[in-house]
């Protein structure tokens, strides 16, 4: 896998590989869409509002830049394993919270954020 240094590119290759992870990891269908919503949030990988920062593209650049890993497969993996470890205490930062100001209560009502960790 070639990736040209832009970061757009390095964008795409992130998403994709989000997307391929999450269609055979086995997971719950309404479990791997509403992982992908999340996504699209504010600081997310899938945001297209706007020109932003987000971890996962930090830690494959900081990846290419130190030549940790030569497997650009390898470090696009890594990258994207930081972005869904990132969602995830997110997510858990929501529930705990109990404010209903976090994005995961805006896709879900009362009872889905306990289904939601039954899923998981």
């Amino acid at each position: 896998m070639d990736i040209i240094g832009t970061e757009e590119s390095a964008r795409n290759y992130l998403r994709q590989f989000i997307l391929n992870y999450l269609s055979g990891s086995g997971l719950n269908p309404e479990m791997q869409y509403f992982t992908i919503k999340l996504l699209h949030g504010k600081g997310k990988i899938y945001n297209e509002a706007e020109d932003h920062f987000n971890w996962s593209e930090f830690s494959f650049y900081i990846g290419q830049f130190i030549g940790h890993e030569k497997n650009l497969v390898n470090q696009i993996g890594f990258a994207a394993g930081v972005e869904l470890l990132l969602l995830a205490s997110d997510i858990i930062d929501d529930l705990a919270d109990g404010d209903r100001k976090g994005d995961i209560h805006k896709y879900w009502d009362n009872q889905k954020p306990l289904y939601f960790l039954m899923l998981c």
